[in-house]
């Protein structure tokens, strides 16, 4: 199959790359740098500098099977441009002739969210569903980039961190390679348009996996419970004078809304059995002391 990844350097976008690479798949696709990541050089099929915004050619849809939607603007402001720039992109495609598409959501999308993450990550599912095409609503991501990542750097580098509403929302975890293995089988197996839940069964809370982030690590980190609003109003007011902290308010935000929110998990409809905890954490562990990061 010819794929195409918009947002071939996010925290799922090079996995999901080198994963269909070794399955024998043509890979294309866009990112914001200059050129495409090191590991990725040389084995695309083609490669696209562009921000999300930016009008696509579609000559870079000729031929293409499917195209992955992985990007996101997370600027504070950036709720319009998400949406007009996705939709942008996903006309572009379909005009070009892709029949399959596939939109990367969140599992704080909800009609009613009050994070702008999950407000606009809804309205694009939902327009993906009303053209009938792939829905992907992964849990949190334990990888090196993105909360997952900030959080395990955070533990190992601060002697106290906050902990908001004493850590007790529930985490639906999800390993890299998981979501991946997922991808290639609804891909390769051309299962039926619908909305896919990729996260293990059981979640755990936050306090679980900072406690076991400081176990592994053999960090000395402290946990202090607060109340979440705390570093929620702290957060919306750096961000609202342009300083970004290696915390966004919208991740505090999704967390307390999702306290309550329970949704099945279709990795094991895959046929997928993830990592624990641990060895999510572990991993990620051995990958920073072999600077082979991301």
């Amino acid at each position: 199959m010819r794929i195409f990844i918009l947002g071939l350097h996010s925290p799922i976008g090079r996995h999901l790359a080198n994963t269909l690479i070794r399955r024998g798949h043509q890979v294309s696709g866009t990112s914001r740098a200059p050129e495409p990541a090191a590991e990725l050089t040389g084995r695309l099929g083609s490669y696209h500098n562009m921000q999300l915004g930016d009008p696509a050619d579609p000559d870079w849809f000729q031929d293409i099977d499917a195209v992955v939607y992985l990007l996101h603007d997370h600027s504070h402001d950036a709720a319009s441009r998400n949406v007009d720039g996705i939709k942008a992109l996903f006309q572009a495609a379909f005009s070009a002739g892709v029949p399959n598409h596939m939109f990367f959501t969140s599992y704080s999308a909800k009609p009613d969210s009050r994070s702008t993450y999950g407000a606009v990550k809804f309205e694009l599912e939902s327009f993906f569903r009303k053209h009938n095409q792939w829905v992907v609503r992964p849990g949190l991501v334990a990888g090196a980039s993105g909360l997952f990542g900030t959080l395990l750097r955070l533990v190992q580098e601060f002697p106290v961190l906050p902990l908001p509403d004493g850590g007790r929302a529930p985490v639906p975890l999800v390993a890299p390679e998981s979501v991946s293995e997922a991808v290639v089988h609804i891909l390769e197996r051309a299962l039926p348009p619908g909305c896919w839940n990729l996260h293990q069964p059981d979640p755990v809370s936050m306090r679980e996996v900072l406690l076991c982030m400081k176990r592994l690590t053999k960090s000395r980190c402290h946990f202090i419970p607060i109340p979440a609003i705390l570093p929620l109003c702290f957060l919306r007011f750096t961000e609202s004078v342009g300083l970004r902290l290696p915390l966004a308010a919208d991740s505090i935000a999704a967390m307390r809304e999702n306290r309550n929110l329970r949704r099945p998990s279709h990795l094991t409809d895959l046929g997928i059995a993830g990592p624990p905890l641990e060895e999510m954490i572990l991993r990620l562990v051995r990958t920073k002391e072999c600077g082979a990061g991301p």
